[in-house]
């Protein structure tokens, strides 16, 4: 029972802690100047110190690994899983070197909303109560990853100073955003099926 409450409030801290995120972000764009694309600077707009917090995130979600241990569902640390967890944790730290500031932010802000509704969708499956939006939660991911490669071609066109450390920086985050397109796309293939007319899960 305590690995389960433990369970229910880490999925609610997290769906709290990335809708902040989603809020920060949206924020900065909206109110304070943050420019949508074409900008590499660091703002005093609030996106950057968000885009930090993310990136700590993704250290407090190997907690998803942990619970997957405790539980005894070691099928589900699957190479997906672990390659997603620690490359993406990678990604964001040579992002946050790198280009620190500016475009950044739609990747974070992106992920922090697919997360909002993954981590609900966790929290509801502990707590027995249907998720209407289970079925979509892959095929969001798939569209943040093309969303993530288009902004980001259509960034390098928009950017005045083309440095080393930028154009790296937007180089890993293609390579990461393709590499997991792939193993989700694989992953969705695999997990869900056409039948009677409808997609389901296995």
């Amino acid at each position: 029972v305590l690995l389960k409450e433990s369970m229910v409030f880490y999925n609610v801290a997290q769906v709290g802690l990335n809708g902040w995120m989603v809020y920060r972000m949206v924020d900065a764009l909206v109110y304070r100047g943050h420019f949508f694309i074409g900008d590499l600077s660091v703002t005093e707009s609030g996106a950057t110190f968000a885009v930090w917090v993310h990136y700590c995130d993704k250290y407090l979600e190997f907690f998803d690994t942990y619970f997957m241990v405790l539980r005894g569902r070691m099928d589900q640390v699957s190479f997906l899983h672990i390659y997603h967890h620690v490359t993406i944790a990678w990604a964001w730290w040579a992002a946050i070197n790198l280009c620190p500031g500016g475009d950044i932010y739609f990747g974070a802000l992106f992920n922090s909303w697919i997360h909002v509704m993954m981590y609900s969708y966790y929290a509801l499956a502990l707590l027995k109560y249907p998720c209407p939006w289970k079925r979509y939660l892959t095929m969001s991911q798939l569209f943040q990853f093309c969303s993530v490669i288009l902004y980001t071609a259509v960034a390098i066109y928009s950017w005045e100073t083309r440095t080393f450390n930028v154009l790296l920086a937007a180089a890993i985050q293609v390579f990461e955003m393709a590499s997991l397109f792939v193993l989700f796309m694989a992953f969705y293939k695999k997990s869900y099926k056409k039948k009677d007319g409808t997609t389901r899960k296995k």
